[in-house]
């Protein structure tokens, strides 16, 4: 029996499984989705162990035409993207009625600027390689996928979907959709340097919220009564944390006395260990209309 370093072999039911999906067209990505994630986690002491003993990779030899087309195949974000550029939307818009000659298309895309003396590749060459249009005997015509997102753009209103060429902000909104998630939890998302930017364009949409302000400090009671003596207004600020976490400015405002004097009752309840602080980073949740939007992102890339 030959074994890949990952245990599979040629006689396994798991691989039995793999090559029957990769009969079928519906079943050949998520044939080629398992095969990725074989190799990925597969750390074979040498290549020439794959070429020699893995059915892996002869699978992969078998049908490298396959994968190399799933592999070029324009991502969900640069589809909706391509899609949602104002003259690509006018396109779909036309076409969405019926196919149109070169001619036909660029005599109703006058408004928007066309040039009759340019190649029809470059109006409608973006929307053909990524299959929202396909040309067949001089005629533009919009395809099923084009006619999925063209009606998911016209219907969830374009101007409140961010526009970014990389798609963060669709990432982030769908991810959103799991939970509240910090700061550290969306770096692993999108990177730091344009995260924030991110965030920002979706908050002005009213399409996220943050649950609170970044990197507050916030002290809380580290028992239920004092096991030294405090005096009468550390014995205050101590009952008031008993009950909840709260910032120097809530304590400040709960007992009446000033914010320097907290941080001076503060730091004495922290010496003598009745006391600690914590820092809590932002948290960022959907709004309801971020909420909608999201689920339709989810619905969209679950049809094309």
């Amino acid at each position: 029996m030959l074994y890949t370093s990952t245990g599979l072999g040629a006689n396994d039911e798991a691989y039995k499984n793999i090559v029957n999906k990769l009969k079928t067209e519906e079943g050949r990505e998520a044939a080629y989705m398992e095969i990725k994630k074989i190799c990925d986690d597969c750390r074979p002491s040498s290549p020439l162990k794959c070429v020699e003993f893995c059915p892996i990779w002869e699978l992969k030899r078998e049908h490298r035409e396959l994968f190399k087309a799933i592999d070029n195949r324009p991502s969900f974000t640069k589809l909706v993207n391509t899609a949602k550029k104002d003259v690509n939307l006018k396109i779909l818009d036309i076409l969405a009625g019926e196919p149109k000659s070169f001619d036909e298309l660029v005599n109703e895309l006058e408004d928007e600027g066309c040039d009759r003396r340019r190649s029809a590749n470059h109006y409608f060459g973006p929307l053909v390689k990524v299959g929202l249009v396909e040309e067949k005997q001089g005629l533009y015509k919009i395809t099923f996928k084009g006619k999925v997102v063209y009606n998911f753009l016209r219907e969830s209103e374009p101007s409140k979907l961010p526009i970014n060429f990389k798609g963060y902000e669709e990432k982030i909104l769908r991810s959103l959709l799991l939970g509240s998630k910090s700061l550290d939890q969306l770096v692993e998302i999108v990177p730091k340097t344009l995260l924030y930017r991110s965030l920002k364009r979706l908050e002005n949409r009213s399409l996220i919220t943050k649950s609170n302000p970044s990197g507050r400090i916030f002290y809380f009671a580290t028992k239920k009564r004092p096991t030294r003596k405090l005096t009468p207004i550390e014995t205050k600020l101590f009952k008031a944390l008993t009950r909840e976490e709260m910032s120097v400015r809530e304590l400040s405002e709960r007992i009446g006395i000033s914010v320097g004097k907290v941080y001076s009752l503060l730091r004495r309840l922290r010496l003598k260990r009745h006391v600690k602080k914590k820092k809590k980073f932002a948290s960022y949740r959907l709004t309801d209309a971020g909420t909608s939007l999201a689920q339709s992102l989810n619905i969209l890339n679950s049809l094309i």
